[in-house]
């Protein structure tokens, strides 16, 4: 009789354990995550500047080369020189978009991994009870001599 009691309390200790250790996995990933999301803010920022920095040195040498060749800053100089910085500007733009989407995704990714660890103890908690409850209900079946064991009939 004690066997089914026993193996039942095992069990619900096992599963509270694990949950214990998946909520604490969720966390850490939560946090990794969140950081991650940081790490990709500032790596945008990073290459931003870092092309804008190209930017101005491109668009100086621009200048100096006319400016030694004497052409004159209207006309199609001028149109080459807006372009170039048109088509940096819209560089940033997008160095700064995909810094954000990926921040974003990782932040959800987090959102996710918060509420899955947030979870873990409850189902566990569950899953203990139901362990214990079927450690009982064994026992209580062997012991009123009712033979069954989880729908199976004991002793043939």
């Amino acid at each position: 009789m004690a066997i089914p009691l026993i193996g039942g309390a095992i069990s619900a200790v096992g599963t509270v354990m694990q949950g214990q250790a998946a909520r604490k996995a969720g966390m850490y990933n939560a946090a990794v995550s969140k950081a991650n999301a940081r790490a990709s803010r500032y790596e945008g920022q990073i290459e931003i500047e870092d092309r804008q920095r190209e930017m101005r040195q491109q668009l100086g040498s621009i200048r100096a080369a006319y400016g030694s060749s004497g052409v004159q800053f209207a006309g199609s100089g001028m149109d080459l020189l807006r372009d170039t910085a048109s088509e940096y500007a819209w560089d940033l733009r997008k160095i700064g978009y995909k810094s954000e989407v990926r921040a974003v995704g990782l932040e959800n990714q987090a959102d996710i991994e918060e509420a899955e660890a947030k979870n873990a103890m409850p189902a566990a908690m569950i899953g203990a009870a139901t362990s214990l409850l079927k450690g009982a209900g064994t026992a209580y079946g062997m012991q009123s001599g009712y033979g069954y064991t989880y729908g199976t009939e004991l002793g043939g």
